[in-house]
């Protein structure tokens, strides 16, 4: 990640070359690079500003200086420019709204790998909590997701057993909309406990 840093355009420091905004004089970045989900840096260009900022954050990354947050809790700053996680309500909204436009795709594909008996339940639970799950568990504290991952694993027990007898073109979407159901509930109550929603 070093090596790919780039001059900030206005003071010369060297920054993510997909930063939203230099962690040194604040200017604004228009165009930052693209950003994949698993955290790969492309040469071409983001869509939008607004769409990289929650891009960065679902990768537990500054909105602005693209600098990862270290430690769990929707209240990490950031060490390069003091940034709350979750400070703007308004871009916590946004992320919230991002995880779950996802839903209807990552049923989709859940009910197709669902099909495959054992190994199409293996791919669907890794898909889903990487694109659902991922996205909130990262910012939750032990104690904050410690009881979700314990009722969730007893619901998800059953739905494995449904999955091999019954086929899991239901069981593992199912799995899916629960998963996401219960992070993001476990993330709003954390967001409320810290007075950030």
């Amino acid at each position: 990640m070093e090596d790919l840093k780039t001059p900030c355009e206005n003071c010369g420091e060297r920054i993510h070359s997909f930063a939203t905004a230099c962690h040194h004089c604040g200017a604004k970045r228009e165009h930052p690079n693209f950003i994949g989900f698993l955290g790969g840096v492309k040469d071409e260009k983001a869509a939008s500003v607004e769409d990289q900022k929650l891009r960065l954050m679902r990768l537990k990354r500054s909105p602005l200086s693209g600098e990862r947050f270290e430690g769990k809790g929707v209240e990490q700053q950031c060490e390069e420019n003091g940034t709350t996680a979750f400070a703007d309500k308004a871009l916590t909204q946004a992320y919230i709204g991002s995880v779950g436009a996802k839903l209807p795709k990552v049923l989709l594909v859940s009910a197709i790998l669902g099909i495959v008996p054992v190994l199409g339940l293996i791919a669907g639970v890794i898909y889903y909590r990487l694109r659902l799950v991922a996205p909130f568990r990262r910012y939750l504290t032990f104690g904050q997701s410690f009881v979700t991952i314990w009722l969730l694993r007893i619901i998800l027990v059953v739905l494995a057993i449904l999955q091999v007898s019954f086929g899991g073109i239901v069981a593992v979407p199912l799995m899916a909309l629960l998963n996401f159901l219960f992070y993001r509930s476990a993330f709003n109550k954390a967001l409320s406990k810290a007075n950030l929603l």
